[in-house]
């Protein structure tokens, strides 16, 4: 599994992370 963009892989993170804490509005790296 290669990982063709980092951002899009942090971008999956940050999804992750929104869904599993929707109330944590800190992690928002764009």
């Amino acid at each position: 599994m290669a990982i063709a963009d980092p951002r899009t892989y942090l971008n999956d993170l940050i999804q992750l992370l929104n869904t599993h804490w929707p109330e944590n509005r800190a992690v928002n790296i764009v």
